[in-house]
């Protein structure tokens, strides 16, 4: 079990650790409210999104290290499990949960042994790992496959200058205007900025895009590179 946070790795396996069990919500609860017409037979569902899955993982300590060092690594993380970050469990090495702890954890200590209990609060869907390339804007069509299994918004990194047009196939597009230099646009968050963090927006107009489960197909005008940030979602 390896976790990811801003300013580290703890890969709990180095430190000693070994993942005995574990458990989460095969499917997230939906957020909803429920309404009763006056004088109506039946509740109307107004559903708003999915909450948040629990993560429950116990970890035990291998018998061959120290109890004053086992003492001393597990000082060490605590830490790192109150900024949270993104987890990898042991069993899927592909995918990352983005996590937090927002109870305590527990640990008993043994003569021979540790025992370390965590309870992640996981966003609801998971995340494909994945490395981006620079892709020239020519023109040329771009097949982008979304390889999670339900839609998926990534970041679009634009270096060029100029005005630039991506297209969807689903007829979804946007234009980025007066480009000098590079952009991101956050489909996810639905924001545009720069290199140095400053809004852009001004610069976008059209649609932010998404990525369909399997073949994307993008159409390119203009002159410069992209790269495209996948964020792969598994539910």
């Amino acid at each position: 079990m390896i976790l990811k946070t801003s300013d580290k790795t703890i890969d709990f396996k180095t430190l000693g650790y070994q993942l005995k069990t574990k458990s989460y919500d095969q499917s997230p609860s939906k957020n909803y409210t429920k309404e009763t017409v006056i004088g109506g037979i039946k509740e109307f569902v107004f559903e708003n999104g999915l909450k948040n899955k629990k993560i429950n993982v116990v970890l035990q300590c291998l018998d061959s290290i120290s109890l004053a060092t086992r003492r001393i690594n597990a000082r060490d993380i605590t830490p790192s499990l109150l900024n949270g970050g993104e987890l990898t469990l042991d069993y899927e090495p592909d995918i990352y949960w983005n996590v937090k702890v927002l109870n305590n954890t527990s640990i008993d200590f043994g003569v021979a042994y540790d025992t370390l209990s965590i309870e992640f609060d996981a966003e609801p869907m998971a995340y494909k790992r994945y490395t981006a390339t620079e892709i020239a804007i020519d023109g040329t069509d771009i097949n982008i496959t979304n390889s999670g299994n339900c839609p998926s918004y990534p970041l679009i990194e634009i270096n060029g200058t100029g005005n630039i047009t991506l297209t969807h196939s689903d007829g979804n597009a946007f234009t980025i205007t007066g480009l000098t230099g590079t952009i991101f646009i956050d489909t996810e968050n639905m924001i545009v900025y720069d290199d140095l963090k400053a809004s852009q927006l001004s610069k976008f107009t059209g649609d932010f895009l998404n990525l369909d489960v399997g073949s994307n197909i993008i159409s390119t005008s203009g002159t410069g590179t992209i790269k495209i940030h996948k964020k792969d979602r598994v539910i």
